[in-house]
């Protein structure tokens, strides 16, 4: 079980990572090649700089919304916690303290 979850987390990792990356990189080249020389309405630069430039509008959105559905997420359950006085959790034979003797 404990392997499920630790393979989970590392997939999860590296999904954060390529995800920080792929926006670093991105900025990295507008920022660098946004001084070249164009050649005109054909330029392959120019199609490169659009092209990172939606990949970090597109990023840069669906981190946002992640954000924003997440900290939904979290309010609505803190304020039905403290609505109802408990918390939802599952209720096993251990947290009640409930002593199985044969």
């Amino acid at each position: 079980m404990n392997y499920f979850f630790s393979k989970k987390k590392t997939i999860a990792s590296i999904i954060i990572i390529l995800f920080m990356v792929s926006l670093v990189l991105s900025a990295a080249y507008i920022i660098i090649e946004s001084n070249h020389s164009c050649v005109g309405y054909h330029c392959p630069v120019c199609a490169h700089i659009e092209a990172a430039e939606m990949v970090l509008q597109q990023l840069v959105t669906a981190l946002l919304l992640l954000i924003f559905f997440s900290s939904t997420v979290i309010i609505s359950q803190m304020m039905l916690t403290r609505a109802n006085g408990h918390s939802y959790r599952f209720l096993t034979l251990v947290s009640q303290n409930v002593r199985m003797n044969n």
